[in-house]
């Protein structure tokens, strides 16, 4: 569990930007990069993705019932490319 005021601070710093989402569920690896990443309540700690039906990673991410959001930096445009393919390895070193 995050710490409230950690979460605050943390959610503080994010007005706008790209996220790359990601899970794994039955050795199955899921990612995608998402632009709709909000934040939802302090209390408890809650996040808000919006993931369409459609997306490759959509029914392994509600599967596993849980997921990572990766903010990314300026200088990580290229994680955001790679993590919008629609084919391809995402997560290739």
């Amino acid at each position: 569990m995050i710490d409230e005021s950690l979460f605050r601070q943390t959610m503080s710093h994010f007005a706008s930007g790209v996220t790359v989402v990601t899970t794994a569920h039955e050795g199955r690896l899921a990612g995608l990069t998402v632009s709709s990443f909000a934040s939802l309540s302090l209390h408890p700690p809650l996040v808000l993705i919006c993931i369409d039906h459609a997306a490759a990673s959509h029914d392994v991410i509600a599967a596993a019932g849980q997921f990572a959001v990766n903010i990314l930096a300026e200088d990580q445009e290229y994680l955001s490319r790679r993590f919008a393919m629609h084919d391809g390895e995402k997560f290739a070193p």
